[in-house]
């Protein structure tokens, strides 16, 4: 059977062997996604998941540097983004490991 030009009878012999190389490209993809994250969290200036909402403004939180929790104005679009991206991150992490087990890395 013929699936965008993969001849997929011989490039999956198992469904292991199928959960074996998805996992491995949605592991790395989890953990790109993460480190992207902390990236995208430096530069902007902290994370949605420290910050809060005031009346129409939007901060970002970020606690390095100290202990006190300092807040960075930020537009709407930035703050839900990073609110979602933020969000994202544990799951499609424990999603990876998951499709990792299925795949035969135990």
């Amino acid at each position: 059977m013929d699936y965008l030009g993969i001849n997929t009878k011989n490039y999956f012999s198992t469904m292991e062997d199928f959960f074996s190389k998805i996992a491995v490209i949605f592991f790395k993809f989890s953990w790109i996604n993460a480190f992207i994250y902390l990236i995208h969290c430096s530069i902007i200036g902290g994370s949605a998941h420290k910050g809060r909402i005031i009346g129409s403004r939007y901060y970002l939180g970020n606690h390095i540097g100290g202990l006190e929790n300092t807040l960075k104005e930020v537009s709407k679009r930035i703050y839900i983004l990073n609110k979602v991206h933020g969000q994202t991150v544990i799951p499609i992490i424990f999603m990876g490991f998951i499709l990792m087990h299925l795949g035969g890395y135990h």
